[in-house]
């Protein structure tokens, strides 16, 4: 646990001084000390809450790879992309909000979420179980482009992902895959998940009336 610990102060360094150069050059005001101060945070935090959330007793190893394109019938990859997707909604709407402009924005939403999601990555490749899979990698792409290339060309998400979770009822036969409580069953028993693309005819700028024939 040393090792990750260490990567973990390394890459929010790393993370830091990357999201520099995207702001504005202005003298940060206090929102955007908020911004830098709680993503970093958040960013550690969630990398190693999510490392121990997987594994609970994780072995660190040599990195190696994992090719794992067919487990859980590809349901973790579809979660993959909406994770990121999400993500990158969530960090452009608060570098919003902290005063970088739109594109700025977009730019840095999109490199948190990739570094977010490829430490994850790096440290799944470095536990005995587990491994670092360029199928994941690629999910996390989709779900960043997904996000960024609407939001930059059309200028609005006309296509929204989206998540729902029912209880399966099927934890207590593999409670260490599937979850032990309410807090994790949402993100480990992929039985109860279900995602799907999502947009509006007010989006596609449908307005005209469509006739019903009758006799």
């Amino acid at each position: 646990m040393k090792k990750l610990k260490t990567l973990l102060i390394y890459t929010l360094f790393s993370f830091i001084l990357l999201a520099q150069p995207l702001q504005e050059k202005s003298t940060l005001n206090y929102k955007k000390v908020t911004n830098i101060s709680l993503t970093s945070i958040g960013y550690v935090g969630f990398t190693y809450k999510t490392s121990q959330h997987f594994f609970t007793s994780p072995v660190i190893s040599n990195f190696h790879l994992r090719q794992d394109w067919l487990t859980w019938r590809g349901m973790d990859k579809i979660f993959h992309a909406y994770g990121s997707y999400q993500l990158n909604a969530l960090f452009y709407q608060i570098n919003r909000w902290s005063g970088v402009d739109s594109i700025k924005a977009l730019n840095l939403a999109l490199l948190e979420s990739t570094i977010i999601s490829t430490t994850k990555e790096y440290c799944d490749g470095r536990i005995d179980v587990g491994g670092f899979s360029w199928y994941d990698i690629g999910m996390n792409a989709a779900g960043n482009f997904l996000f960024y290339g609407q939001q930059r060309w059309l200028g609005k998400q006309l296509i929204q992902y989206k998540y729902s979770y029912f209880n399966s009822n099927l934890q207590h036969y593999n409670p260490s895959v599937l979850g032990t409580s309410y807090k994790n069953y949402w993100l480990k028993d992929y039985n109860g998940e279900t995602f799907w693309l999502s947009t509006s005819l007010g989006n596609l700028n449908v307005t005209q009336n469509v006739e019903i024939l009758g006799d």
